[in-house]
């Protein structure tokens, strides 16, 4: 491969799909399906990804990261105040639970923990 397949962008790229293929790869059970994905699918994502400049790359990814951001933000909120419980007197607890988004988070902190 060309040094533009080996562009950090392009392997950022690649990690992604690879991420993405494997979410597919485990819930694909119809042999003929599962052909289909590794022929057509995998081969023309990665002709797709080689074929995009660096720029285009980037403004993708950065909108899947947009698309993501905000969960992680509140898995990682939660983890926190997770924690927080554990070193803060019960006062501050019960100020940091008066939050205006701490139900949401409360119910995250359910889910993560």
């Amino acid at each position: 491969m060309s040094s533009i397949a080996n562009s950090s962008i392009k392997g950022f790229a690649f990690n992604v799909f690879d991420k993405v293929r494997i979410i597919a790869d485990r819930r694909i059970q119809n042999g003929i399906v599962k052909k289909f994905w590794d022929w057509f699918a995998t081969r023309h994502i990665k002709s797709i990804i080689l074929q995009s400049s660096d720029i285009e790359l980037e403004k993708d990814l950065k909108d899947i990261y947009e698309l993501l951001e905000p969960h992680f933000k509140t898995v990682d909120m939660s983890l926190q105040l997770h924690k927080s419980k554990e070193l803060n007197s019960p006062e501050m607890t019960e100020k940091l639970m008066q939050m205006p988004d701490f139900a949401k988070i409360a119910e995250l902190m359910n889910d993560v923990m």
